[in-house]
């Protein structure tokens, strides 16, 4: 997928999140819009699945296992990216939402990205 972007979902959105995602690691990073600065970084390990006819992505901790880790249902539709968590049900998966909600992230090109000093602002 490469790196997504989105904002909350709000009238005046304050944070904008942006997702990079390489092999099989993906880095969540949340920015103040206001102030252009990083307030927030973790990353996570991940596996894709499927269950009937939905995909899953599932999300654990580096070094961890699926088995302590988080899941949702997602879409990849063009340059969109929809992560749909509360979904899944029964022993396999762990939600992390307990009522279904869509995020829709929207690919973002290099002159959209962060730049280093936003990535690197604490």
């Amino acid at each position: 997928m490469g790196v997504a972007s989105r904002k909350q979902p709000n009238n005046q959105p304050k944070t904008r999140s942006v997702k990079t995602i390489k092999g099989n690691t993906e880095t969540l990073r949340r920015y103040n819009i206001a102030l252009g600065k990083m307030t927030h970084e973790h990353i996570v390990e991940f596996e894709l699945s499927e269950t009937g006819s939905v995909r899953v992505l599932s999300f654990y901790p580096p070094g961890g296992t699926t088995e302590n880790g988080l899941s949702y249902v997602y879409k990849i539709d063009g340059d969109e990216f929809y992560d749909i968590p509360g979904m899944l049900h029964g022993n396999r998966y762990r939600n992390y939402t307990q009522k279904p909600v869509v995020y829709r992230w929207k690919g973002i090109t290099t002159a959209d990205q962060p730049s280093r000093d936003e990535q690197d602002a604490e």
